[in-house]
């Protein structure tokens, strides 16, 4: 029943040229009509076909295949939820713009948003709010390591899901359903990091304002934790790890990076388990909180000299909780034990 009620609404939506609004779900077989293909030595030509559509407010993409072992560049619009959809869109466009086509399955994602859709294709990230599609950003080629579209753009809708983040290469993005183009959150700014050693990152706060996310990160590195505004403005550092190494008379100093980290619901300070930035032993440290100032204060403490634990994540607020793990070391840190902790946020 809902596959029906999906396929009955995406002819409804047609204004947005090419754009089925069942298609909502990343799981299922999604269908666009491919209308050109071109060998890449003729790379120029099929590109110029897609800025001509893309420019009439098709929701156009490109993308790569191989044939009889040639590489070749593949033009292809609208997203569909199923073929019957997309066959009566082809016969629609090839009448009105004199171009033939076939259906093909669509290599694309989508997440659904809260009055419209967010659209991962090859070649561009794409929206659609009130019958109008609009790509919002284009995706480097070749693209950077890690991120290759739509496999690697993992979107994290707003609290309101209305809008998405997103990190792609160094850079980290968000853009709402009536933007014109993705936001920069990241700016100009130099040593922004590609890989996900904690866990996926941007996080967005309780109200959907700002968005949060690690610099650097991987081993050896201090990894730092900033904030801006959803919008682009307000770029910050909240916890710089850098200034206890320019404190510290010994260059060698053990320095700490953000690891894991949580908003407070009240969206005032985020909660993060401060760890060893150097370290290939310890797996934790103690849970500390910023506010939106940058002041640092401990919340739960670790003892690694005498007690030889550490408090870890994963990180999680539930019923009025702070939970995370405690990690309890061996003789000489090779076993670890954890155990599942909580504290109320009254008491943090």
């Amino acid at each position: 029943m809902m596959k029906r009620l999906a396929l009955a609404f995406s002819l409804t939506f047609l204004a947005a040229p090419g754009w089925a609004a069942g298609a909502v779900a990343s799981e299922d077989t999604l269908y666009s009509i491919q209308v050109r293909a071109v060998p890449m030595t003729e790379k120029a030509d099929g590109m110029a076909t897609y800025r001509a559509l893309r420019d009439k407010g098709y929701l156009t993409y490109t993308y790569k295949a191989e044939i009889d072992g040639k590489p070749w560049l593949r033009v292809a619009v609208g997203v569909f939820d199923g073929i019957d959809d997309a066959a009566v869109f082809g016969e629609s466009f090839s009448a009105k713009e004199k171009q033939d086509h076939f259906v093909a399955v669509a290599p694309v994602r989508v997440v659904a948003g809260d009055g419209g859709d967010f659209v991962v294709t090859p070649s561009a990230l794409w929206t659609r709010a009130g019958g109008k599609a609009r790509e919002v950003l284009a995706f480097d080629d070749p693209a950077p390591r890690g991120f290759a579209a739509p496999g690697g753009i993992r979107l994290k809708p707003s609290p309101d899901r209305k809008a998405v983040a997103f990190q792609y290469g160094a850079r980290v993005y968000a853009v709402g359903l009536g933007d014109e183009k993705a936001n920069l959150l990241t700016g100009d700014r130099d040593g922004f990091s590609d890989e996900h050693k904690y866990g996926p990152t941007p996080y967005w706060s309780p109200s959907g304002r700002y968005v949060a996310f690690h610099d650097t990160v991987g081993p050896e590195f201090s990894t730092n934790l900033w904030v801006a505004r959803a919008d682009g403005s307000e770029l910050r550092s909240l916890v710089d790890n850098w200034v206890e190494r320019r404190k510290a008379v010994n260059e060698y100093v053990s320095i700490r990076a953000v690891w894991e980290f949580i908003w407070h619901p009240s969206e005032d300070r985020i909660f993060f388990v401060h760890g060893y930035a150097d370290s290939t032993i310890h797996v934790g440290g103690p849970i500390r909180s910023v506010d939106m100032a940058g002041n640092v204060r401990t919340m739960l403490d670790s003892d690694v000299l005498v007690g030889y634990w550490e408090l870890a994540g994963p990180l999680r607020i539930e019923d009025g909780y702070l939970h995370y793990r405690k990690v309890q070391y061996g003789d000489n840190y090779i076993s670890r034990t954890y155990t599942d902790k909580r504290t109320p946020l009254s008491d943090l």
